[in-house]
Parts: C-alpha cells; sequence; structure tokens
C-alpha cells in the first residue's frame, strides 16, 4: 500500500513536526510517502520534514501515485536533499491526490506553504523537461511537466539546488528483491556532496546503512552517505 504515511484521520487534529529521516522507501503499491487526509473530513499534516530519503520506484500497481503523494490539509512541510526514482510509464514524481467526490473545490486546493529543494529527481528517460508534478489547484487538477514548471508554479517552494539525473546506485536499476547494499552511491554520483549546504546534522546521526551521516564536510542527497 503506501511506504510511510504521515496522515490524520481526526477532523480537528494534527499531525505536526515530524521528521522522516535516511529511510529507503521503495516498491510499494501506491505512493513510497503519503501525506494529509484521506479525506475532506480529516485532519492536516504540517510543519512535517520529510529529509534524505531515497524513494524509489513505487506505485507499483498505480503508476499515477507518485513517489510522494499530498491528500488533503498538507501544508508548510519540508521536501530536503530526498531521491525520488520514479516509474519509466509515468515519471510522477509528485502527485497530489484529494480523493472525493464529495469535497468542495476549495478543500480540494494543495495546501500552501510546502517546500522542496536539493532533490534529486530521476526515472528511465526523465530529463529535466518531462518528469511530471500534479496537483489538483484553481478547480481542477494541473500537470506540471518538466522542473521548470514546477518551480514556476509556486506549489512546491524554488526547488533550490534539485537535480534531475541518474543518481548513479551501486546496482544500475535495483529490482524488487534486490538487496539494500545496491542502492548506496557509486562513484561518481550525482548525488553526492549535493544536499542542502546549509543542513545542520547531529553528530550521532548515520545513514540507512548506519554508516556516518557527513562525509567531505556537505551531506549527499539520498538515504545513503558516500563514505
Amino acid at each position: 500500500n503506501l511506504g510511510i504515511e504521515l496522515g490524520c484521520e481526526h477532523l480537528k487534529g494534527k499531525t505536526d513536526n515530524v521528521v522522516v529521516s535516511d529511510n529507503l522507501v521503495r516498491h510499494n503499491y501506491l505512493a513510497g510517502i503519503s501525506l494529509g487526509g484521506y479525506d475532506e473530513h480529516c485532519g492536516a499534516t504540517e510543519n512535517c520534514t520529510v529529509v534524505n530519503n531515497t524513494i524509489y520506484q513505487n506505485g507499483v500497481r498505480d503508476h499515477s501515485a507518485g513517489q510522494i503523494q499530498f491528500q488533503f490539509y498538507a501544508r508548510k512541510n519540508v521536501f530536503l536533499n530526498n531521491i525520488l526514482w520514479a516509474g519509466s510509464a509515468a515519471k510522477m514524481m509528485v502527485v497530489h491526490n484529494p480523493d472525493s467526490t464529495s469535497a468542495s473545490k476549495a478543500q480540494k486546493e494543495i495546501g500552501a506553504g510546502n517546500i522542496f529543494s536539493y532533490n534529486l529527481y530521476y526515472a528511465s528517460g526523465a530529463t529535466t523537461s518531462n518528469c511530471v508534478f500534479r496537483v489538483f489547484t484553481a478547480g481542477s487538477f494541473k500537470n506540471y511537466v518538466g522542473l521548470t514548471a514546477w518551480r514556476n508554479s509556486g506549489k512546491g517552494g524554488v526547488e533550490l539546488g534539485t537535480l534531475v539525473a541518474n543518481p548513479k546506485f551501486a546496482g544500475s536499476a535495483p529490482n524488487y528483491g534486490a538487496a539494500r547494499t545496491l542502492f548506496k552511491l557509486a562513484s561518481g554520483s550525482p548525488a553526492i556532496n549535493k544536499g542542502s549546504p546549509t543542513f545542520g546534522v547531529g553528530s550521532s546521526e548515520l545513514d540507512v546503512f548506519s554508516l556516518k551521516r557527513l562525509v567531505a564536510g556537505r551531506i549527499d542527497i539520498g538515504a545513503c552517505e558516500a563514505q
């Protein structure tokens, strides 16, 4: 189903100030990471941080599910230093899916204040001009095709420092049953030392392989830190 969900099922409640970091999230049926309530009667997801994750080829059963999914009332969340590798069929990176036939257009509108920066996007054949970001805005669903269109939309912040490139894992394109070690960054990966230069790393923080999180003075993009 969903890999990791930051949702709130209570109308008057919030899921807030949660940090999701240093995870490998792969080959889920639907989206890799999902934020927000499942319909208009749920609560909000706010001020959460999704940082340094590798989110890989999710949407096995629904190619349009995206690697990161927004539902209802996901606002003011930060997405930083993540690798998003989408399926080649749809190249859906971020998908806003307010799934309800009874919600108003205002309720369906994508939440404000979400910020994406220093992420790396990839799918087989993906370029800065054809990766897809889909949101409900101004009364209808809209596909922002390409990184420039996504930046200019203002729906994901400025996407400062973001790349569209093959992250170059140790395994060229790890399959469903691949060992985790094949998701390590290979020499020459464009993700190495390309994370946010101002991102603070705790002295005891480790990557997904329980190795030192900061090497060579600047954090890598994704769940793995090249050693």
